[in-house]
Order: C-alpha cells, then sequence, then structure tokens
C-alpha cells in the first residue's frame, strides 16, 4: 500500500509504503527527470509507514506499530538518502 504521498518544493515526489504481511515498508523517493525510485535507507526494519508530515522545513515521516507496540518518528535526510530515527511512541504514530 502507498499511505503518503509528498512533493518537496525541489519537485521531488516522496512516498511511504508498507504491507500487513511482512517487514517490508520503505519511504521512496523519485526525483525529477530520473526513471528509477530511490530507497531511502532505513536504520530499523519497519513494516509499514504511515505518514509524511514537514515542520520547521523539514520532512518527518511515522511507522507503524512493531511487534513490541512501538513505532517511531524518522527525520528525512535527502542527502545521505537515509532516515533517521527522533523519537519513540507507544502504539501507532499518526500526526
Amino acid at each position: 500500500m502507498i499511505s503518503a504521498i509528498y512533493i518537496d518544493t525541489d519537485r521531488r515526489l516522496i512516498i511511504t509504503k508498507g504491507t500487513a504481511f511482512s517487514s517490508r515498508g520503505s519511504v521512496e523517493i523519485l526525483l525529477p527527470d530520473q526513471p528509477a525510485w530511490i530507497v531511502m535507507n532505513q536504520p530499523i526494519t519497519e513494516r509499514a509507514f504511515l505518514d509524511l508530515f514537514t515542520s520547521e522545513n523539514q520532512l518527518f515521516t511515522t511507522s507503524s506499530k512493531d511487534e513490541y507496540g512501538y513505532s517511531r518518528i524518522y527525520q528525512l535526510h535527502f542527502d545521505q538518502k537515509n532516515l533517521v530515527p527522533i523519537e519513540t511512541v507507544s502504539g501507532h504514530s499518526f500526526r
């Protein structure tokens, strides 16, 4: 499933994806004039990413809860193509 879509001021198309059946959630970027999606590197395997939101010109995403009942908030770092966890939440994360 695709759970969130965001287009930033640099015309990058960013989507969050996930599945209920495996741990294959991802955040992917399509750059202008590029033919392929870039999958952001993530330090923790997530089942799904649920949302994309901005705060103070930074882009963030949230994950669904894991088997232990926790979810995470990540900051997107486009230059390194990384997701950086910044907070852990008990339960699902939603904006």
